[in-house]
Parts: structure tokens; C-alpha cells; sequence
């Protein structure tokens, strides 16, 4: 006999099963909220995404999990195995399958940058895994993960401690020549942001303007397409690229020019660097005028951004950040843009910068601001070993009236027997001791530079001087020049027996330092008359006398033993 009605027992159970679904139905939009509140949730579409990432992290649905779990377990057998091409395809993979779980993009960046960058031989191979790890936060982190200031953080963290002027890394001077190199082109000698800033955003805004078509229109009767190939005229071969430099230095498109490459150097911060320039100037306008070309201005501006961020967290889920890790970061950065502000100098060897003593009172509000944040001792050691920097390097520079005012902050703010000297007799007992013992060579180095531009500046700027740079120099400057002669010898004793060293750690000549100092007395002269008066008057001078003569071309540092025998 065929049963045609449901038993009791299976009406039972749909009735039931109805009932746990209309349940389920129920509580599934607060269930929805809450995964919403603590982001717990993948439905919300991922922003800017290409259409792989989207496949893949919606197409395997609960599998995903269990995919995610084997490509972790096979990347970690190939880095025991040192197979790390093969490790960056699954990193990849990974990422993909899960794009707003920020530590994924945090661990694989870690991976590249530090792990997988110290197996390789060459400081060019490092330094591609370097940038790649940056480029795994900067350019697809942070994209997905807009709001987790984790990602910032970290980002800014890298650059500081691998690409920085107090990395740790053995060709950190290397990575630094590269970021720089990299970017001249883009922020341009005098880094004018505010034309960036100011500068149109799309191909078609740049293209209402009648003369900038007619322009462009230049450009293309001999074939050129100025507009991808501005930052490449070498690819368009001898002849055309002779052209194009010609239209781009013609006085007859002057305006033109410069709308066009502020558009094409803003757009490429923008695609290339995920930088704002309206962003750049803001942080600018907050602290000081920066140098775009040293890697602390970059970790200073994530660190920005990533304080915005964290500032618009609701207050329940801060507990899953470490303030003072961003406080610091932040601190750090300003701490080394005052002490390696400006890029002066590049040779074979890295580096002559000189500090930025403008942001000295940001700094100082930053360390005071901190100490009122967390705990009146917390980075109190910090900001002593800070005011003690500004201290040496305002009076090396000259600057004695800035030296005086923080010397009495120092004094009054952490009271030692040490500072109850007479400023002029505790700088030199603290510049003999740096000079003797302290282990950083760059406090040397602009101890040389600053001492040979103060020679220079004796000369020049003082009215009571005695034969202007001829052999009757006054006492004063031949003084200093003694005295940068003297901090030199210590400086190749330090250095000079160096030899198993890299080449960015060797010495460099007294050439070089004599050099960056001209560069930097240059730039005081323009600074006190003007841009344009400034540039007549150098010109004059150096014609008038060589010893200021500034040596175009790169400054070799090959022969420090051997100059100094000749000095």
C-alpha cells in the first residue's frame, strides 16, 4: 500500500525545519549588522578591484578557507626550501583569496622586505624585493584595506628601517640613491607642490586648453607622443629625442610646459606612488617645507594618513591598535628629517645631507606632546638626546642664537651637572667627544661640512674680511678650514682602515665634503637675495674666484686616503 500523506513524524519535522528558517530569517539582519560592526563580512564589493581578485574571492565561497590553509602550508615549505620566486605566486594567491584580512598584506610585505630581500646577493636584487614589499602595502594593501591604519603603519615602518638614513641595511646608501633618482623627476629641483597641487587632474581637462593642443600637436607632427613618453625620451631614439627636449625647453612654450609636466609628474604620484600632492603640501603646511627625495618625508606621510585613520576608528575597536607605535613612528620620522633634511650632496659612496632646522620647533612640540599624551617619562631619553643634536648642529652652522635658546631648554627641561656649562665650552667638549667616540660617521661628516661652509660664509659675509679668497684669507675662516682638516683626519682614522667594508661604508674624500659645502653656501646666498639675483651673483663669484666653483658632474669618492696625503 503507497502511503500518499506524510507521516506525523515528517510533518513534524517540517514544521520544524520551517520554524528554524523563519529563525534564521529573523536574526539574520542583526546578525549581519554585527559582522558589519566588526568587519567580519566580505559582501560589501571590493573598491577599484580588478575582476581576478573579485573571481577569486567570491567564486569558491566556504572552500576558500580550506584553499587559503594548503597555499600557507606550501609557501612555507618552499621558503625552508629557499624557493622564493615560487613563494611570491602564492603570497599572490593568498592576497587574493583574502584581500581585507590586513595582516596577510602585512606578513607577505614583512616576507619580501626582510626575509626574502637578505638571502639575495646583489644590492640590486635587495632592492627590488625591498620596493616589492612596499608596493604589497602602498599599492594593494591599503587599497582593499583603506581604513586599517595597521597598513600605514607598517608601510611607513619599512621605509624608515630599510630605506632610511639610520637603516640598519649594509647598502642603505644604494637605496637611497635609487628612491632619489626615482623621484627628481617627479617632484623636480625646487619641489614646487604647490603646482602639483594645483595641476589638472585628467588627460581631457589638459587638453581644453587651445595652446596646450596646439602644444601637443608639435609633438605629434614628428610622431611624438609627448604625453607617455615624457618621462622616456631616450627610448625615441637620437633624433626625436633631440627634438622633443628642444620643444620642451623653448621659450615659446614656457606656460605650455609647465602645466604639462605638472600634470604628468602629479599623475604619476598619484598612479605610480599613491601620493596626493594636495596630501604632500598639507604635511608640508603642518611642519615644514620638506625634501620629497629622502625616504623620512615618505614614512612621515603614511604615518599621516595612517593617523587619520585611526583618529576615525570607533572608539570600541582602537583596543586592536598600538597608539604609541604610531606616535613614535611619527616622531621618528620628524626626528630625521631635522637631522637629515636636505639631500646637499650624491656620490659613489650615498649620501651628504645637512639637517632642516626649520622643523626643530615641530619636533620639540611633537616630544612634548607625547610626554602629555602617555606619561611625563615616556621618550624623555629621546627628546634630551634631540635637544642635544639641535644644540651641536645649530652652533656648527653658525646659527648661535638658535643653539643658545634650545641649550637653555635643555637645561632647564633636564637639569645636569653636564649642562650647567657655558654653551661655547659644552659644545666643544661634546663635539670632541662625538668626533672621538660616537659610532654614527654622519655626525662627522656634517661636522666637516658644516665647519668648511662656515669658512666659506666667513669670507663672504663678513665685512671686515681680509683679501676675498685670494692666499690673505681671514683668520676666522682659515681657522675653521684648520679645523675641518683636523675633524677630517679623525674622520679617515675612524673610516680610512675600514677594509672589509661595502662600498657605501668606505671614506670619502675632502673633496666631496668640500663640494657639498659649496653647494650648501650656494643655496644660503640665493636664500638671502633672491632666486634670481642669488643665481647672478654666485655666477659672478665663482667666475671671479675658483675655490667656489661647484663641480657639475658627480663628485668622486675614490681617493679619500689619497687627498688627504695631498691636503
Amino acid at each position: 500500500m503507497i502511503r500518499r500523506l506524510p507521516s506525523a513524524f515528517q510533518t513534524l519535522m517540517t514544521a520544524i525545519a520551517l520554524a528554524l528558517i523563519l529563525t534564521a530569517g529573523y536574526f539574520l539582519k542583526p546578525l549581519n549588522e554585527k559582522r558589519e560592526q566588526y568587519r567580519l563580512t566580505d559582501s560589501k564589493p571590493l573598491e577599484n578591484a580588478p575582476p581576478q581578485l573579485v573571481i577569486s574571492s567570491t567564486a569558491l565561497g566556504g572552500l576558500r578557507g580550506l584553499a587559503i590553509n594548503y597555499l600557507w602550508m606550501r609557501a612555507i615549505q618552499l621558503r625552508d626550501r629557499g624557493k622564493h620566486y615560487e613563494i611570491v605566486q602564492l603570497y599572490d594567491w593568498i592576497s587574493k583569496l583574502e584581500p581585507r584580512i590586513d595582516q596577510i598584506w602585512i606578513f607577505t610585505a614583512w616576507e619580501m622586505s626582510y626575509n626574502i630581500s637578505v638571502t639575495v646577493p646583489t644590492k640590486e636584487d635587495r632592492w627590488r624585493w625591498i620596493l616589492k614589499g612596499v608596493e604589497q602595502l602602498r599599492d594593494y594593501g591599503i587599497q582593499y584595506n583603506p581604513e586599517s591604519p595597521k597598513l600605514y603603519w607598517r608601510l611607513a615602518w619599512i621605509i624608515m628601517d630599510k630605506i632610511g638614513t639610520e637603516s640598519m641595511d649594509e647598502f642603505r646608501f644604494f637605496y637611497q640613491k635609487q628612491l632619489i633618482q626615482m623621484m627628481i623627476p617627479l617632484v623636480g629641483k625646487d619641489q614646487n607642490l604647490q603646482e602639483l597641487a594645483d595641476a589638472v587632474r585628467t588627460e581631457s581637462e589638459l587638453l581644453q586648453d587651445k595652446s596646450m593642443q596646439n602644444y601637443i600637436a608639435e609633438f605629434e607632427k614628428h610622431n611624438i607622443d609627448i604625453l607617455t613618453s615624457f618621462f622616456s625620451l631616450r627610448a625615441l631614439g637620437k633624433e626625436k629625442t633631440q627634438i622633443a627636449r628642444a620643444l620642451l625647453t623653448s621659450a615659446s612654450y614656457e606656460e605650455q610646459m609647465k602645466k604639462l609636466s605638472a600634470y604628468l609628474r602629479a599623475k604619476r604620484l598619484r598612479e605610480e606612488w599613491k601620493m596626493e600632492p594636495a596630501k604632500m603640501l598639507a604635511v608640508e603646511e603642518k611642519y615644514t617645507r620638506l625634501d620629497w627625495r629622502l625616504p623620512a618625508p615618505h614614512a612621515l606621510y603614511w604615518a599621516e594618513e595612517g593617523i587619520k585613520i585611526y583618529q576615525g576608528i570607533p572608539k570600541e575597536e582602537k583596543h586592536h591598535i598600538d597608539e604609541k607605535n604610531m606616535d613614535r613612528l611619527q616622531n621618528i620620522a620628524l626626528n630625521q628629517i631635522f637631522e637629515y633634511g636636505y639631500a646637499l650632496a650624491e656620490g659613489d659612496r650615498g649620501l651628504i645631507c645637512i639637517p632642516n632646522f626649520q622643523i626643530i620647533p615641530s619636533v620639540h612640540r611633537t616630544f612634548e606632546e607625547i610626554q602629555k599624551k602617555w606619561d611625563i617619562e615616556y621618550g624623555r631619553s629621546s627628546h634630551e638626546s634631540f635637544l642635544n643634536h639641535v644644540v651641536w648642529q645649530s652652533y656648527m652652522y653658525g646659527n648661535f642664537e638658535l643653539a643658545q635658546k634650545y641649550y637653555e631648554i635643555l637645561q632647564k627641561k633636564f637639569p645636569r651637572p653636564n649642562y650647567e656649562q657655558a654653551l661655547d665650552q659644552y659644545v666643544v667638549k661634546e663635539v670632541g667627544r662625538q668626533v672621538t667616540y660616537f659610532e654614527r660617521r654622519h655626525i662627522i661628516e656634517s661636522y666637516i661640512i658644516s665647519t668648511i661652509n662656515r669658512a666659506y660664509e666667513a669670507i663672504l659675509f663678513n665685512p671686515r674680511k681680509v683679501g676675498v679668497l685670494g692666499e690673505d684669507l681671514s683668520k676666522q675662516a682659515n681657522g675653521l678650514f684648520r679645523l675641518a682638516k683636523v675633524l677630517y683626519r679623525e674622520y679617515l682614522e675612524r673610516q680610512g682602515d675600514n677594509s672589509q667594508a661595502n662600498e657605501y661604508e668606505k671614506p670619502r674624500s675632502l673633496a666631496f665634503f668640500e663640494q657639498a659645502a659649496l653647494r650648501r653656501l650656494k643655496e644660503t646666498v640665493i636664500n638671502k637675495y633672491g632666486a634670481e639675483k642669488g643665481e647672478q651673483m654666485w655666477t659672478k663669484l665663482s667666475e671671479r674666484y675658483s675655490k667656489l666653483r661647484i663641480v657639475e658632474e658627480k663628485p668622486s669618492d675614490e681617493s679619500a686616503e689619497s687627498a688627504e696625503k695631498k691636503n
